[in-house]
């Protein structure tokens, strides 16, 4: 539950800076406010500033906290101390089982017919 929690946290940390550095550069690009960018207006955004802001975002906040990631990555506990070797071993085949759970699984074999509405 507890590696949920953090993936879960991590989760929602990078979606939302995604969403809102998506957000700013669509509402940016929307050059004739119309709230209905098109991709010629993406395309056309001539303006560095937009990406600039965007970058600087990125990174003074891009990164999050990291007891977290140590955490998830066994090097610490919940309560501060540091993991020992079998501790760190056994986050290490969790995180594998979970990889191969998902390599093998037989929903991702093949692309779907109607795969963004193209048929």
């Amino acid at each position: 539950k507890e590696f949920q929690l953090a993936v879960k946290l991590l989760g929602d940390y990078y979606f939302t800076l995604a969403d809102y550095f998506l957000n700013e550069f669509v509402s940016a690009a929307d050059v004739d406010g119309d709230q209905n960018t098109t991709l010629a207006e993406i395309i056309g955004v001539k303006d560095p500033a937009v990406i600039e802001s965007i970058v600087k975002a990125a990174v003074s906040m891009g990164k999050p906290n990291t007891r977290i990631t140590e955490f998830l990555f066994g090097r610490g506990k919940l309560d501060g101390s540091w993991m020992g070797r079998e501790e760190r071993e056994g986050v290490d085949e969790m995180w594998l089982n979970v990889l191969s759970d998902f390599v093998n699984n037989k929903k991702y074999d093949s692309v779907p017919n109607n795969f963004c509405g193209f048929e």
